[in-house]
């Protein structure tokens, strides 16, 4: 076991270029590459182990080092798009920017004519297995995890739950329906597995997978890790001084908590000799959230603001490159060009040697993704990406809110839910919510990010062309938004039947 395997043991498994042509630096290899995606949940920027030493993550910060730190790695200001993104490899304006997929909602965030990820790299081949949050559709089969091309399957379909009994409230359904247990194992309910902690009963289930895939695999770890309830083992917490506030404590033993998982499914990797041949990329899913009228108690200093803003602090995740396919001269350097989460879905898809990484559905927005692996490898040393729409809404044709980077500058506008604050190293230090009224951007700000990623200078006035041409740009872009769930309703009438022997379920064909 790691260094950081505290926790994870006793448990009975579970489980018995041109984006149209394969990569030909691995796709004639013998052996196809393995990848394994970790996505923490609300974890913040300074509740990093690779970025804050204070943060007792001893596993990621080792990983980190013998890695790549991703710098800006962009996502979504929450959860459900940041996920459609890397599914997809759309940026959310192109596939959802809500997050409605909590029951009884009966519409799937992610169109069902987009091919999500584990889809298309079974045409070359690969398992799939998603462990923990999905967060992307509920209603009907063809919305959960296995419906989207993933082999094996354990977790939760909507966005949050208790993480030690894995129940969670249904809004809107009737008296007898407010309450069930969310917990699927792959297309059924995994009755008698609920009542473990959920790291721990995901992580049994990703060893287990480990122990017996054959061939190349796509493992997707989706911690609901650090998202509230704060509820962490005892020995997580005692990790942290006592002089601390302890919902600060148990917030970053929940961080750690990850760190100890991480290292028993790497351990794992390293034991079955498949690390030498396996890309990890550990990134969360949004900013930390950072008290701002909230429940957790998240810090991303340096950056501003947090979870439901689009300041860097809520978009800008922390994220590292590691694994044996990171090549030696690689290996320990910061990679400081943007990089969306969507890039992943085509740098997995070249890498793994699919025939054609396109994915072009009538009706539907195509790819945005770009292959950041000549950047990763070293090959090309330039920018892959130079525009990122991060977020674009509007209302009757006018922008209602935005963020968009490009090289870099970024545009930001709207009020940001009022949690654009600039936050210390010592934040939080009391359970006081802070009030959502920081300076957001009602007339539009633009910063350079790259000089000031804390987001202190607005440089509207003192260079007028460059925000007229971001302005500008974001609303010629208006036309291309795109909601996959835009006509989803909560279906109060489906909650019974969404309810067996006390589990939710899908209850639509």
């Amino acid at each position: 076991m790691s260094c950081g395997g505290l926790l994870f043991v006793g448990l009975v498994a579970v489980f018995g270029a041109s984006l149209a042509s394969a990569d030909p630096r691995l796709a004639s290899s013998k052996e196809k590459p393995n990848f394994v995606f970790f996505l923490s949940d609300d974890h913040g920027w300074w509740n990093m182990g690779h970025i804050n030493p204070e943060i007792h993550m001893p596993v990621t910060r080792k990983l980190a080092q013998n890695g790549m730190n991703l710098t800006r790695h962009y996502v979504f200001r929450f959860c459900s798009p940041t996920r459609s993104a890397l599914m997809t490899g759309r940026l959310p304006f192109h596939v959802n920017q809500e997050n409605s997929a909590e029951w009884p909602w009966n519409a799937a965030p992610v169109d069902v004519r987009m091919t999500m990820l584990p889809a298309k790299l079974a045409t070359a081949g690969y398992t799939s297995a998603h462990f923990g949050k999905w967060h992307l559709g509920l209603a009907s089969d063809r919305f959960t995890p296995i419906g989207r091309g993933f082999n094996r399957s354990l977790g939760y379909l909507a966005g949050s739950e208790h993480h030690f009994s894995q129940s969670r409230g249904c809004q809107g359904c009737p008296k007898g329906h407010t309450t069930g247990i969310d917990l699927i194992s792959n297309d059924k309910p995994a009755f008698g597995l609920n009542g473990t902690w959920g790291t721990q009963l995901y992580t049994e289930a990703a060893l287990d997978f480990i122990d017996k895939v054959q061939g190349p695999f796509f493992m997707y770890m989706a911690y609901q890790n650090t998202h509230e309830p704060l509820e962490v083992p005892q020995q997580f917490t005692n990790l942290y001084p006592e002089d601390w506030l302890l919902e600060r404590r148990i917030y970053n033993g929940m961080a750690s908590a990850v760190d100890s998982s991480v290292g028993n499914i790497t351990d794992k990797l390293r034991a079955k000799g498949l690390w030498d041949n396996t890309l990890i990329v550990f990134s969360s899913d949004n900013g930390g959230p950072a008290l701002v009228g909230g429940p957790s108690f998240a810090n991303n200093f340096p950056l501003r603001g947090s979870k439901g803003d689009d300041f860097e602090g809520g978009v800008r995740a922390g994220a590292f490159v590691t694994g044996g396919l990171v090549p030696a001269h690689r290996r320990g350097t910061q990679v400081e060009h943007s990089i969306h989460i969507a890039d992943w879905w085509v740098t997995f898809c070249r890498l793994a040697g699919v025939a054609d990484c396109t994915d072009n559905a009538e009706g539907v927005p195509g790819l945005d993704s770009v292959d950041v692996w000549p950047l990763l490898s070293g090959t090309n040393t330039s920018a892959p990406r130079v525009e990122t729409v991060v977020h674009l809404l509007q209302v009757n044709g006018k922008i209602s809110t935005a963020a968009l980077i490009n090289g870099d500058y970024k545009y930001v506008f709207g009020a940001q839910s009022g949690s654009g604050w600039h936050w210390g190293p010592e934040y939080p230090n009391s359970t006081k919510k802070v009030p959502a009224t920081a300076p957001g951007c009602p007339n539009g700000c633009l910063y350079n990010v790259v000089e000031d990623p804390g987001e202190y200078h607005d440089l509207k006035e003192s260079m007028p062309s460059v925000f007229s041409a971001l302005e500008a740009r974001a609303h010629a872009l208006i036309p291309e938004i795109y909601q996959s769930d835009a006509d989803g309703a909560k279906e109060g009438a489906a909650c019974a039947a969404a309810m067996q022997n006390g589990f939710f379920v899908p209850w639509k064909k």
